[in-house]
């Protein structure tokens, strides 16, 4: 449970091919068994699929258990020493039956007290489509859920309210993730912890083509970018001279190049005739950063959009912005692997985010549309006392007993009607006090799914002011684990 799904889709991973292990380790000396080989590019394709499935945005990977998946093979796979050898098109699924996504009606006991909470009398107090189960070997209680509501969700949301508050508490340092190439030629993969902003905080993007997209944020004199390429080489985002003409876009273009494997992977070149390093005194980027996602290269940078001898980035008006990519070493990438695209950033739309409106209602877009997922959460059969607080490092901070995730990361603030929210994820998850389900289980609430926003609904209700919109009486039962 060290592991995240982000290991599994490293390069050095993907290319040492796929095993499947037993579910559970022996008794006698806890290790799984070694039960399957994926022994072709095509089987090992589908296992990274479906990995890929599970975590889509690994640079945000959560810790969790080594995913459980069922494997459909030809009848005639060959076995040697008790290990299936599995080759060609197979199916790589989620073990679940397809009823346990269906949305059918469940029944829930309410649970007064933690000591009501019995798998075999009332689930663990969770909602009857949730599967809990007693791993003996580690005294833990298995949890796995599609955490997804049974209220409804994703519609009524007023839009994204300001909030100009300072959190009560100043927030722990994120614990940088790690990658396969990092800033540096680090080998030991660590994403340096000086970033200002994640590439998930960036809500435009720019398409070069299918394998290329830049995500970015532009402002203040700066862009921010993150350049996420298919690619296991260098990759290169730039902007053409302001007299660039068509077949003549790289020629005299400013470009900041991301080398995996150099001792400074991320720096910025002049392509007047070959790229050539621009001076030190011109090496002005900051956040840079540059990773391998499994297929993905990701180049991470902040750059000023007006310097002394470089080609500006214009707010208003038209940039021809171009794109290449190639092989580990930086030469010339050949006709089919550069591209061109011109953007004009006034004509984006107002907030940045492409995300939601105010104009209240279902205005989500198709992207953060919630769906359903198999969490599988592992807490102690005995918890024992409270040890020493330790920061939180994968923003999960438990489930409710509907089966939906407990999160902690920033928050936007733009709650539906019953006070959840779906992320880039799709995952439907909480943040604050989730009246509709609340309700559900007899806790007295506000009168308005709105509590969280002042009474002009024009900001964030002022944290202090937040628990008196809640009734002062009543009991709470067993709402969730942590």
């Amino acid at each position: 449970e060290e592991h995240t799904p982000f290991c599994l889709q490293l390069l050095s991973c993907k290319r040492s091919g796929y095993t499947i292990m037993s579910t559970y380790p022996t008794e006698a000396d806890g290790k799984h068994s070694l039960i399957a080989n994926f022994t072709d590019d095509p089987s090992n394709k589908a296992m990274f699929n479906y990995i890929r499935k599970i975590e889509p945005s690994p640079r945000r990977a959560t810790k969790m258990p080594m995913p459980l998946v069922s494997i459909i093979v030809a009848d005639d796979s060959p076995i040697i020493d008790n290990i299936t050898q599995i080759s060609g098109d197979v199916i790589v699924k989620d073990p679940w039956p397809e009823s346990a996504y269906n949305g059918s009606a469940t029944t829930q006991t309410v649970c007064d007290s933690v000591f009501d909470a019995s798998i075999e009398d009332n689930n663990l107090c969770f909602r009857s489509d949730v599967i809990v189960s007693m791993a003996d070997f580690k005294e833990m209680f298995v949890i796995e859920s599609n955490g997804c509501p049974d209220h409804g969700n994703m519609e009524g949301e007023p839009g994204n309210i300001e909030n100009s508050q300072e959190w009560p508490m100043a927030p722990e340092e994120e614990t940088p993730a790690s990658g396969g190439n990092a800033s540096g030629g680090d080998p030991s993969g660590e994403i340096p912890a000086a970033l200002s902003f994640s590439c998930s905080d960036l809500k435009q993007k720019l398409v070069f083509d299918p394998k290329a997209t830049l995500h970015y944020k532009i402002g203040d004199g700066v862009l921010h970018g993150c350049l996420e390429v298919e690619n296991d080489g260098w990759i290169g985002f730039g902007v053409s001279a302001p007299n660039a003409t068509p077949g003549g876009f790289m020629f005299g273009a400013d470009a900041i190049i991301g080398v995996p494997g150099d001792a400074k992977p991320v720096q910025k070149y002049d392509l007047t005739f070959s790229p050539a390093l621009m001076p030190d005194a011109q090496q002005t980027l900051e956040d840079v950063d540059l990773v391998q996602d499994g297929d993905m290269m990701i180049m991470q940078f902040t750059k000023k959009l007006v310097e002394e001898g470089e080609n500006s980035i214009l707010e208003v008006g038209l940039n021809n912005f171009i794109h290449a990519r190639g092989g580990s070493t930086l030469e010339y990438h050949g006709p089919e692997s550069r591209f061109i695209v011109p953007k004009d950033f006034s004509e984006d739309p107002a907030g940045g985010s492409g995300r939601r409106t105010q104009s209240g209602g279902s205005t989500n877009s198709e992207t953060f549309e919630a769906m359903y997922h198999h969490y599988t959460m592992m807490i102690p059969q005995v918890p024992g006392a409270p040890g020493d607080a330790t920061p939180i490092t994968d923003n999960i901070v438990g489930m409710m007993t509907n089966g939906v995730l407990l999160d902690s990361h920033s928050q936007t603030w733009a709650y539906d009607m019953c006070n959840g929210y779906s992320d880039k994820k799709r995952q439907y998850h909480y943040q604050i006090p989730p009246i509709c389900y609340l309700k559900s289980m007899g806790v007295p609430t506000p009168a308005s799914d709105r509590w969280w926003i002042n009474d002009d609904g024009t900001e964030v209700r002022p944290y202090s002011e937040m628990s008196a919109q809640f009734p002062k009486t009543g009991l709470s039962p067993v709402v969730g684990f942590a």
